[in-house]
């Protein structure tokens, strides 16, 4: 599904489990390059030690690059599948405020992927986000591997 940068941001601000974490969508490019999260700190994701709770800083990390892809190359005319291959995630410091992190794909990674996809009808690329307190210092760092493949018309 094609979707405009505001309805992608509507749904996933709708989507429970970023609702209930409290992980905001705060700005979609027009051309879904980038992405502006906000994790709200609350009493919803909280740990023992007053931080926000790591699994919701990870989950902050989870869909965006997948979903950027897709949505890049299905303007380019490719369709295809992406998922969030493997992560790895540092904790450097408690995040004791609010975390943003910026997603983003520049026009490098869009040509290897249209490359890619062209040639091998796959691809896989590796992209590294800081998620930033309200004093900008780093709380963690995640590393993520995103996996596309062109979609097989015949899967369910």
């Amino acid at each position: 599904m094609r979707a405009s940068p505001l309805f992608s941001k509507f749904l996933m601000n709708l989507y429970p489990p970023f609702l209930v974490s409290r992980i905001i969508v705060k700005f979609v490019s027009k051309d879904f390059r980038t992405v502006r999260v906000k994790i709200k700190k609350s009493f919803l994701n909280r740990n023992l030690q007053g931080s926000i709770f790591g699994g919701t800083i990870f989950s902050a990390a989870d869909p965006f690059i997948a979903l950027m892809y897709w949505q890049i190359l299905k303007r380019h005319g490719i369709n295809c599948e992406a998922w969030l291959k493997s992560a790895k995630i540092s904790y450097l410091k408690p995040a004791d405020s609010s975390l943003t992190v910026v997603f983003e794909i520049n026009e490098t990674d869009v040509y290897n992927a249209k490359e890619k996809m062209n040639s091998q009808q796959r691809f896989q690329a590796s992209h590294t986000m800081e998620m930033r307190n309200a004093k900008g210092e780093v709380c963690a760092t995640v590393e993520t591997l995103v996996y596309l493949r062109i979609k097989n018309k015949k899967r369910l």
